[in-house]
């Protein structure tokens, strides 16, 4: 089977690898089209099916033999079968849309809802909530066309929203610092959906998470409205343990595990098993600093002092701040630096590791740990950084097999 995304321009997308997820023997590419080259493309049907995003899902339309009654509704085409050389057009982006809703137990029907943006997006998921008894529905544009839509000034007076969908690109990487509005306007929030899931978590998001609000990226409509699609190319239903397991991959490979904690706790020790039991790469700040300086920890402390090793640590966790799919081991006072560690927040789960300190921890290689009263005072310092970027807390305290485990419990369920 031949199969093709299609749109232009083509940056780095997640679609090959979750649709050989899907189906092994599918042969995937990405075939980026100029507009005048889109008509020919199409008429050769050199194809089995195709996926169609941006900016073509209304551009094909005049193309195709058929569409289905959800694409033809919504005016938007993302998937295209061809069938005894005819070309039927589908919208897989709905089903996508609804499943989330529906895996997440969001309940939209009779509430108000707001989407951001006017584009295809929007009429995809006016489209979801129209069907799902959405009582009203905001349609925010920085240029409103008609009465559909309203401007970002005029959205930041309806406090009624309770639902909020960002369905612009505000907020991917490499922009992650950006957001398309604050959430401060609206105090009857329950839910905010970010289409967006490059960066995991967007800052949209984590104001979000910051206010105690349900915070949903888009990775898993991605993955669904992908099988979708699939579904339809082989003209066979996927079961939902396959949807399940390939959107465990998918987020596995997109968001790194970061451990964090006082000196002692653990973290390179299990960080190295976690990595080993989930086949992935080990990043230990620390030793990635050794490396570098050629030195140790203590010996950097004592040579050039802290403020130089908080540099080194800063580059160097910077980096690993970006990578995706991994462990991460990062030092005990790495978080005192809000700007890294609002970086790890974006693509990784942050697990807070504690143990009891050893008396053996002291003096021996940890700067500024001579006794149990340096690391007391230390702790207390640190126990609200730690408090504030934790998703989760694990004690290391039992064994190792077993503090192992839970990270890994609380990883696969933190968007769930």
């Amino acid at each position: 089977m031949k199969a093709y995304l299609i749109g232009y321009p083509l940056g780095y997308s997640y679609s090959p690898e979750i649709h050989r997820l899907f189906n092994e023997e599918i042969d995937y590419a990405e075939k980026p089209l100029k507009e005048e080259e889109l008509g020919r493309f199409l008429s050769e049907k050199a194809f089995d099916g195709l996926n169609v995003t941006i900016p073509y899902k209304e551009k094909v339309l005049p193309f195709l033999d058929a569409l289905d009654g959800a694409a033809r509704e919504i005016g938007a085409v993302n998937t295209i079968v061809c069938r005894q050389k005819k070309l039927i057009g589908y919208n897989t982006d709905h089903l996508g849309v609804a499943k989330t809703f529906a895996d997440h137990r969001i309940g939209i029907k009779g509430k108000t809802a707001m989407i951001l943006g006017s584009g295809g997006t929007y009429r995809t998921i006016r489209y979801v909530l129209e069907k799902a008894g959405v009582q009203r529905i905001y349609g925010v544009s920085r240029n409103p066309k008609n009465d559909a839509w309203i401007s970002y000034p005029e959205a930041m007076k309806k406090a009624d929203v309770q639902i909020l969908i960002n369905a612009t690109p505000v907020g991917t990487y490499p922009d992650t610092d950006q957001t398309p509005i604050r959430l401060n306007a609206f105090p009857r929030l329950e839910c905010v959906f970010d289409m967006i899931y490059n960066p995991y978590r967007t800052a949209l998001l984590l104001e979000a998470e910051e206010r105690g609000i349900q915070a949903i990226n888009g990775l898993k409509t991605l993955v669904d409205q992908a099988g979708y699609a699939e579904e339809l190319f082989l003209s066979s239903p996927i079961g939902e343990e396959k949807y399940r397991s390939v959107y465990a991959t998918v987020r596995r490979r997109n968001r790194s595990i970061v451990l964090i904690g006082m000196p002692g706790s653990g973290k390179s020790t299990v960080g190295a098993l976690l990595a080993e039991r989930l086949h992935t790469d080990f990043i230990d700040i620390d030793r990635e600093i050794e490396k570098q300086c050629r030195l140790s920890v203590k010996e950097i402390f004592q040579r050039y002092g802290e403020a130089y090793f908080r540099r080194c640590e800063e580059e160097i966790a910077g980096q690993a701040a970006l990578l995706k799919g991994k462990v991460i081991a990062t030092g005990g006072g790495l978080v005192e630096n809000d700007r890294i560690m609002s970086l790890f927040r974006q693509n990784g789960v942050l697990i807070a590791l504690q143990r009891e300190p050893d008396a053996a921890l002291f003096g021996k290689d940890r700067p500024k740990l001579n006794d149990r009263e340096d690391y007391l005072s230390l702790y207390e310092r640190r126990k609200e950084k730690y408090d504030h970027y934790a998703d989760a807390t694990v004690s290391n305290d039992g064994r190792l097999e077993e503090t192992v485990a839970k990270v890994v419990e609380i990883d696969e369920n933190a968007d769930s």
